[in-house]
């Protein structure tokens, strides 16, 4: 279900082919891990991402063929979609507008304290099988583009919506922040 703030979208009638969206929800990590409990879910991230995709195409006039939306995707499908994304930017000669969505566990290393977005397939405990914040930076801005928006609802301390992949640990880290380049907006 969404929410009320998400129902009556108005439909601003754009439509631009040259801006792509790539749209993550990440909500069910228990299904994929037999030694995880529900409690690590990230409730509510498939309808999140369901309601952007929706605000995509109503209001940034993203046509619906230009959106991938990945709902609990695995690190296969996080890398495939983020290759699509440079391959639609470098197609198109620098016009290209991409926006990037994702809702779900993040978490950083504890060694380097660099920064991952975690697929449902990806244990806390592996963090270093997830995909590194900086290396999704990069991928998007691998071409010249128009403009990369990106949107991170996703909490890279170990903590979580209701509870982090690790929060046994009862350990929070300070994430490294780091310097971005290109035409590139985060809203984090």
């Amino acid at each position: 279900h969404k929410s009320d703030v998400d129902n009556d979208i108005p439909d601003l009638g754009l439509s631009n082919q040259n801006r792509f969206a790539l749209i993550i929800g990440n909500e069910d990590y228990a299904s994929q891990q037999s030694e995880l409990a529900s409690e690590v879910n990230v409730d509510f991230a498939r309808n999140d991402a369901s309601a952007f995709e929706e605000y995509a195409i109503k209001i940034l006039g993203i046509p619906k063929e230009n959106i991938t939306l990945l709902l609990d995707a695995t690190t296969g499908k996080m890398k495939q979609s983020l290759d699509k994304m440079s391959l639609l930017a470098k197609n198109s000669y620098g016009n290209a507008e991409l926006f990037f969505y994702y809702a779900g566990h993040g978490l950083p290393d504890e060694i380097s304290k660099e920064p991952y977005l975690i697929p449902v397939d990806v244990s806390g405990s592996n963090v270093t099988d997830g995909i590194k914040l900086m290396d999704v930076y990069s991928k998007l801005t691998e071409y010249p583009c128009k403009r990369i928006t990106v949107f991170l609802d996703a909490c890279f301390s170990g903590g979580a919506r209701t509870q982090g992949l690790i929060a046994a640990r009862g350990v929070k880290i300070k994430p490294k922040a780091n310097v971005l380049k290109g035409n590139l907006v985060v809203f984090s």
